[in-house]
Parts: structure tokens; sequence; C-alpha cells
């Protein structure tokens, strides 16, 4: 892992606490919300050269594309938090803040997939399109994790991986379909 890249989303553990667990108690699996600023940065970067004699517009096409990639990134990243009975789900973004908690035992399976459909979104959210999908109660959820990717050989940017998630939630008896490369 890069040591520098190693941000840690902060909002994750002030919603743990304000919903009543304690974060150090808790497996949790960050959204690793600096690959998506990173990629921002690149992309900006790749604007400004194409554009460099054409500063209005580039100051516009900068501005339509912030606009646009903040709302993609804060709905299409959530953290995973297992604690001893609960799963929960945290989208800790101030556009489209959620939490959803599931009981570990109430879980019939979880779904470890990449969506199709995200390629057309490659200019907002990278290459990665993660997602995670709870069977519960009769019910199907899909949350998105589009950069928490799999083990890359100690090259990733989070501590935790897909490996490492799925492998949490088989040590606690969670059927899990896991479906990435």
């Amino acid at each position: 892992m890069y040591p520098f890249l190693d941000i840690k989303d902060k909002r994750v553990d002030t919603v743990l606490r304000q919903a009543g667990y304690e974060p150090e108690k808790c497996e949790i699996f960050y959204s690793p919300a600096q690959d998506i600023y990173f990629f921002w940065l690149a992309m900006l970067l790749l604007l400004g050269f194409g554009s460099i004699f054409f500063v209005w517009y580039y100051f516009k096409l900068i501005l339509v594309y912030v606009l646009l990639a903040i709302p993609f990134a804060e709905g299409l990243n959530n953290s995973f938090v297992i604690t001893e009975s609960h799963f929960v789900v945290i989208r800790p973004g101030f556009l489209f803040k959620r939490v959803v908690v599931y009981e570990l035992t109430a879980i019939t399976k979880i779904k470890i997939d990449q969506s199709p459909m995200l390629w057309a979104l490659v200019l907002f959210i990278g290459f990665s399109r993660n997602y995670i999908e709870v069977i519960a109660d009769n019910q199907t959820k899909r949350f998105y994790c589009v950069s928490l990717r799999l083990d890359a050989f100690g090259e990733n940017t989070t501590e935790k991986t897909m490996d490492d998630f799925h492998a949490a939630l088989v040590k606690h008896e969670v059927a899990v379909e896991f479906n990435l490369d």
C-alpha cells in the first residue's frame, strides 16, 4: 500500500459514532474516496493541457465537470462496516448521506460483483465498477463501491480490499457470492 495515499474517510467514523457504534471495535471497509479525487485531478490536468489557450472555456469546462462528478462520486461510493451482530452500509457524503443497518442473521446472501452499465461513467468514477448486493428479508438492495478493489499485492490505496471484505463476511458466516476476477 502507498502510505501517502492511505487516507481514511473520517466521516464514516463520525456517522458510526452517531449511530451508537464504536469505530475501534468495528471492521471498517472504507470507500477509497482519494481514488476518485486523484482521478478528478488527472482529468482536470488533461482538460487543462487540452485547452490551455482557451482559459474561459477551460474554466467553464472544469466547473461543469466538477458539478457533475461530485454527485456521481458521492452516490456511487459506500463504506461497509461489520460488527459482531450487524452489517452497516454508510454513504457519508453531504449530498446523498445514507446509513443502512442489517442484522447479520437476517442476511440471506451478499453478492459482490461488477456492473457493466457503469462503463458509461468512466469520466467521473474511474475504471472500477464494483457493487455489493444485500439480500435480506426477501428484499434486495444494491450498494455501489466503485473504488473498493481486489487485493493488488500491497499496491492498494486502502488498507482493506474486496478480498478482505469477502473473508470478513465468511468469518461471520454470511453466504457470499463473489463474482470479481
